[in-house]
């Protein structure tokens, strides 16, 4: 037993280049595993520490909304609720226009607040101060760091800025460090102020803004919060972390990377596989020798499967260690999107769990990978060792084709008519169907193209190509590599193609836009538009009423009769029945003027269609919508408004990628009415001259006072950026996976050589020339790349039929833009892999020894 040990420990050694194909597979296998695990709870982090910036450890706040009577209010209710908190903290938040040049305008959030208030509920740490600051009161502010350095600002310094357009100086009493609630990367300045001093420029009156609370018991969370939304009926109660709304976001970050590591998983277990053939045939002469003179087939089992673990727990480790490091890029990268909120520090979560488990994944997945060329190996009888008759023939074995058949008509047919309940997981499965199938048709459908390429090579390539397109049916290893090939090229396809048609959705999107900018302004009605369309280069402009992530529930038109007619017979109210049938949410709900609509945005409806808002309760959503909710025209639905339930009817559908496809439209007559709004909040304006300058006059005219404004057109780079950045680690992961396959690809074409050595030197006995011996291997090449990439493209193709419904599941309905380019180059990428594997074995083929090779061990 030392002897063998010694031996396989000498020749792990020695094969350098074989050890690290083994173990990178591994590796890169673990390490994308933990990274598409991880990165949910990492891209959590980084947002709750951003949010942290702002509510420090609080886990409730108060504040006034927009049909609010007012924004200030009292906090002296809590004190009812005492046992229920540990703590609360009030402020006056308060947005002003501070113009540290005549060409810059920028927004500080002011936030009056008790020192030790601020310091109990986000601390922060200050660097400089003057003696002043001991007496935090009147026209003094603490500022941040890295506010002084940009604007040149020193301790002592005054700051001019602009509140209800009147001018006030605060003198500068301490700069505290960049963290917490003074951390850079928002687009307002951070600024602490007295509360008194704010509360009087204000007219406040004791009476704030803000209340930050902390809870005794988080489990008493829900209870508490109906308690103060009862007591503030009229005001906004919220959880600072709303738990379920950041899983959902998380979760659709996370998704396209677990989906594709399942496909990396699958095409890893089958790239280990066929790297660890390497290890097995080139261990068969001495695991003969060991047998002959003793060794048992269980001794040189157990040495084998021990050497796989070895493969497995080094390529576990390093598969962390690089695992680590694709987090951290990703995170970088997902950090950076300019739609999600900034920071400044990348932190990574992740759990031992979670390292536990990629590293036993490394171990599991090597172990199982070399199962069954070990039990091969201890299959063949010592005589057949010896005389190395250990070719591998492909079996006829129908049943792999009948079964790959069952599994390619399952993946076409599922994602159609499966039903909503059902779709996402029946999509996943379909998707690991989809790989199955290319892994059991490959033998097939090369039995096709031989038949084809034995009628083209004769006057091609003569009697090689014959001989070469005979060998892909007859050699695995050969096979092998069109499964490597085609997984690979899929998986690139599928990425690209899913990536391409999102972005030009999005583009799409706000090409629907009739108007150049897209801004919110406060307390925007009627008198609003008035200035606005005084601003030089502003032709005019469309005010629509909005709520996010309305509750809504549906209700079919015949189940509203039949309810309808019971609820009568017992003398009830219609209303009761408005609980319905099945629950869902809207993203976007907008409340449009009818008449003007069109003009702004190029959305396939007619006029007549809108005017039928206006009539009574109509609603109008997108085609998304109606999948998911599975709605047709006449079925009712109830929405959840501020002034109550109200039941609105279905009268149409159109396409829109608004808020992911998840938009509706109702008229503004009845939003105002339901919502109890009185302010736009979204406009939309149409300009005569470039974009960025009607930006520039508007933040002119209304730059001191709080608002948000941008055009479409930046609008738009910055979310296809944002889509892009994502896209751009999909493809790292996809490259990846067609890495990790070359490296198969390569062990293939060595590993045919070796079990070809003998068959070689015979077609050399009996006349072959060098030359033809290495003209047959890349015909061979040639011909397994034709064959892979080809397979590749349709197999692509598939999963991107299976993606656009699983996106239908989770996102929204994409119009999928196939590019016959991107196809053509699949095909052309494979035989040019396949060509560079095939140069080593057709070297080695030119210089083998006839007689040693025949007499091979």
């Amino acid at each position: 037993m030392n002897i063998i040990l010694k031996f396989l420990l000498k020749n792990i050694q020695e094969k350098k280049l074989r050890t690290f194909l083994i173990v990178i597979s591994v590796a890169l296998s673990v390490a994308l595993f933990f990274a598409s695990t991880s990165i949910s709870d990492t891209i959590k982090g980084i947002y709750m520490e951003q949010m942290k910036k702002f509510y420090g450890n609080s886990d409730l706040i108060i504040h006034s909304w927009r049909n609010s009577p007012s924004r200030y209010f009292l906090p002296t209710a809590l004190e009812k609720y005492s046992q229920y908190i540990d703590f609360y903290v009030t402020s006056i938040n308060q947005g002003v226009t501070y113009e540290p040049n005549r060409k810059e305008t920028v927004t500080i959030s002011l936030r009056g607040i008790d020192l030790d208030d601020m310091q109990r509920l986000n601390p922060f740490h200050i660097e400089e101060q003057l003696d002043e600051f001991n007496n935090f009161s009147g026209r003094t502010m603490i500022i941040s760091s890295s506010t002084a350095f940009k604007y040149g600002l020193t301790l002592g310094d005054s700051i001019d800025f602009f509140l209800n357009n009147t001018k006030y100086r605060f003198r500068i009493v301490a700069i505290a460090a960049p963290t917490n609630y003074f951390s850079d990367g928002g687009r307002n300045i951070p600024a602490l102020v007295p509360m008194d001093t704010i509360s009087r420029m204000l007219s406040a009156k004791g009476r704030i803004t803000h209340v930050y609370i902390k809870l005794n018991n988080m489990n008493e969370k829900p209870t508490v919060m109906k308690l103060l939304q009862k007591e503030y009926s009229r005001y906004m109660v919220r959880e600072t972390f709303n738990e379920q709304e950041l899983t959902q976001m998380v979760n659709s970050i996370s998704r396209p990377f677990l989906m594709m590591t399942i496909i990396i998983l699958l095409l890893s277990i089958f790239i280990i596989y066929t790297s660890f053939k390497v290890i097995t045939v080139e261990r068969l002469p001495i695991i003969g020798t060991f047998r002959s003179i003793g060794a048992t087939k269980g001794v040189t089992d157990f040495v084998l499967f021990l050497e796989s673990i070895a493969y497995g727990v080094l390529g576990g480790l390093l598969g962390l260690v690089i695992g680590i490091g694709i987090l951290y890029v990703m995170a970088i990268i997902l950090g950076s999107n300019p739609m999600a909120p900034s920071s400044e520090s990348i932190t990574l979560h992740f759990t031992s769990i979670q390292l536990i488990i990629s590293f036993v994944l490394g171990v599991v997945l090597s172990f199982i990978s070399s199962f069954i060329p070990i039990f091969k190996v201890s299959k063949i009888a010592v005589k057949d060792i010896v005389l190395n008759n250990i070719e591998q023939k492909v079996s006829k074995d129908r049943k792999k084709t009948i079964f790959g058949g069952i599994c390619l008509a399952i993946s076409i047919i599922v994602p159609f008519v499966a039903g909503k309940k059902i779709a996402l997981v029946a999509d996943v499965v379909c998707l690991v169907l989809s790989i199955v199938c290319v892994v059991l048709l490959v033998p097939s459908i090369t039995k096709f193209f031989v038949v084809l390429f034995e009628k083209i090579y004769i006057y091609l390539f003569g009697n090689e190509g014959i001989i070469a397109s005979k060998n892909l049916r007859e050699n695995k290893n050969i096979l092998n590599n069109i499964v490597l090939i085609s997984i690979g090229v899929a998986a690139i396809i599928m990425i690209n193609i899913v990536s391409f048609s999102v972005i030009d959705g999005l583009v799409n999107f706000y090409r629907d836009a009739d108007f150049g900018v897209w801004m919110w302004l406060p307390r925007a009605d009627r008198s609003l538009e008035t200035r606005v369309k005084t601003v030089p280069g502003v032709t005019d402009m469309l005010g629509v009423f909005a709520a996010s992530n309305v509750d809504v529930k549906k209700i079919g038109a015949d189940d509203l009769i039949e309810r309808g007619r019971n609820q009568r017979k017992r003398g009830r109210r219609n209303t009761t029945f408005l609980a319905g049938s099945g629950s869902n949410s809207i993203r976007n709900l907008h409340g449009i003027n009818t008449a003007k609509y069109l003009d702004f945005w190029n959305i396939k409806i007619s006029k007549e269609k809108l005017k039928e808002l206006d009539i009574t309760r109509n609603i109008l959503v997108t085609n998304n919508l109606r999948e998911k909710m599975e709605l047709k025209v006449g079925d009712y639905i109830a929405i959840d408004f501020t002034m109550g339930t109200k039941r609105y009817q279905v009268i149409g559908f159109f396409d829109s990628l608004m808020s992911s496809g998840s938009y509706a439209l109702i008229s503004d007559k009845y939003f105002k009415a339901d919502q109890n709004s009185t302010y736009w909040d979204d406009i939309f304006v149409k300009t005569s001259i470039n974009n960025d300058e009607v930006v520039k006059n508007i933040q002119d005219k209304f730059g001191r006072d709080r608002n948000w404004i941008s055009t479409v057109k930046a609008m738009e780079e910055n979310e296809i950026k944002s889509n892009k950045q994502l896209f751009l680690i999909l493809r790292g992961f996809s490259l990846l996976a067609a890495l990790i396959g070359i490296f198969g690809v390569l062990n293939n074409f060595l590993i045919s050589f070796m079990e070809r050595k003998r068959y070689l030197a015979i077609y050399r006995s009996v006349g072959m020339s060098k030359d033809q011996i290495v003209k047959m291997v890349f015909i061979e090449g040639l011909s397994g790349g034709i064959i892979g990439g080809t397979i590749g493209v349709f197999s692509g193709l598939l999963l991107v039929y299976i993606v656009y419904y699983l996106m239908k599941v989770l996102y929204t309905s994409i119009h999928m833009d196939i590019s016959m380019v991107m196809l053509i180059m699949g095909i052309f990428g494979s035989v040019l892999v396949c060509l560079a594997a095939s140069i080593s074995p057709a070297a080695k083929s030119s210089k083998l020894n006839i007689i040693e090779a025949i007499k091979y061990e």
